[in-house]
């Protein structure tokens, strides 16, 4: 039994490609998931906007531009293949500083035909009662429309998301000791995630969030589980730059049977830049506990509203030439996403999405 764990978490290894830091559990965490940020080389945790934030970042759930649906099917080298569901949901949206600054620059330039002779007449406590006294635009707006703008500004934006994903890696030829040539059958490999984040504003520039999740792999008739969380900040200092940071998989250790190794702690740091409407920048830097720095990049070019292509560098593959690319097609609240990743004489990995959204 030992000898066949021991194959198959190299194997596992091998697949995941994790950081050059050997074989461990659970290091199929790091397979990218969303056809979005794998198109992107990983480069995800400065990206909000979808709820594939959820797995780089959960911060970014507190930007969701719409409700939205994702399933995602990846098919690997070597018969690897991944089945990812996830959903997000908008708790609360926070009134753009624009549009409100806007609302203020209307009322301030609504014409006023009342005699400001009768100004003169009244007492000071009336004065202040009416805007063509005081000038103060404020006094303009119906009562119920300030109570309602007050209540949009006491809101923060909060969001949430919810993840499940499936990876099997095929049945392998059963060996031991006393027949390490095989013969005696096959054996599955799989391993299986489940989260749920949630993210809130903490201030006009920056939000946090955190992300639960349960994970469990299982080699032939031994079975790991744990649980851990995750957490991140995002802040958006300025207009169209955002800067993100998440440490990834803290929580319990990893028990196959007698043995316990600890969850693979990451820790990651990311910016994105928004060049323009139909351009964006991302960068990010990932350093797990047991192994080494890796960078990403990724861009995100929209060529017509309904088409954006998508390229970048993961640079935890160390089996190819670490270069992904992809293509994005949208139709109203329908998408469809597609993600390539070489990995040299291993083979190729692809990934085929479809999104819903709804608000």
């Amino acid at each position: 039994m030992k000898r066949i764990i021991l194959s198959a978490a190299i194997y596992i290894g091998i697949v995941s490609l994790s950081y050059g830091g050997g074989a461990r559990p659970f290091d199929f965490l790091f397979l990218e998931s969303g056809a979005r940020p794998a198109a992107m080389g990983g480069a995800y945790n400065a990206v909000s906007g979808d709820v594939n934030a959820l797995n780089h970042n959960p911060a970014g759930l507190a930007y969701l531009k719409e409700n939205q649906a994702i399933f995602t099917h990846s098919e690997h080298f070597q018969g690897i293949s991944q089945n990812y569901l996830a959903g997000g949901y908008i708790i609360s949206r926070r009134e753009e500083r624009k549009k409100a600054e806007k609302k203020e620059e209307a009322i301030k330039e609504k014409p006023e035909t009342i005699n400001l002779e009768i100004c003169k007449d009244m007492s000071e406590r009336e004065r202040k009662k009416y805007y063509f006294c005081t000038g103060d635009p404020e006094l303009l707006r119906p009562k119920e429309e300030k109570k309602e703008e007050d209540k949009e500004k006491k809101k923060i934006a909060q969001g949430m998301g919810l993840m499940y994903k499936r990876i099997s890696y095929g049945e392998t030829e059963r060996t031991t000791l006393s027949s390490p040539d095989g013969g005696i059958g096959d054996f599955d490999m799989s391993a299986y995630v489940l989260s749920l984040g949630y993210a809130a504003q903490i201030n006009e520039d920056a939000s946090i969030g955190i992300a639960v999740k349960l994970v469990k792999e299982t080699l032939d008739d031994a079975e790991g589980k744990a649980a851990g969380i995750d957490i991140g900040i995002l802040r958006q200092g300025a207009e169209k730059f955002a800067i993100g940071l998440a440490v990834q998989n803290i929580g319990t250790k990893v028990k196959y049977q007698l043995n316990e190794e600890k969850l693979p702690l990451n820790f990651g740091l990311g910016a994105s830049y928004l060049w323009s409407e139909n351009l964006l920048f991302a960068l990010s830097l990932n350093q797990p506990e047991e192994g080494n720095l890796s960078f990403h990049y990724g861009v995100e070019y929209g060529l017509i509203p309904q088409i954006s292509l998508r390229m970048g560098f993961d640079g935890k593959n160390e089996a190819g030439n670490a270069i992904t690319m992809g293509l994005g097609l949208r139709k109203d609240r329908y998408g469809i996403n597609y993600a390539y990743s070489s990995y040299g004489n291993l083979g190729d990995s692809h990934k085929f999405e479809i999104i819903v959204e709804w608000k």
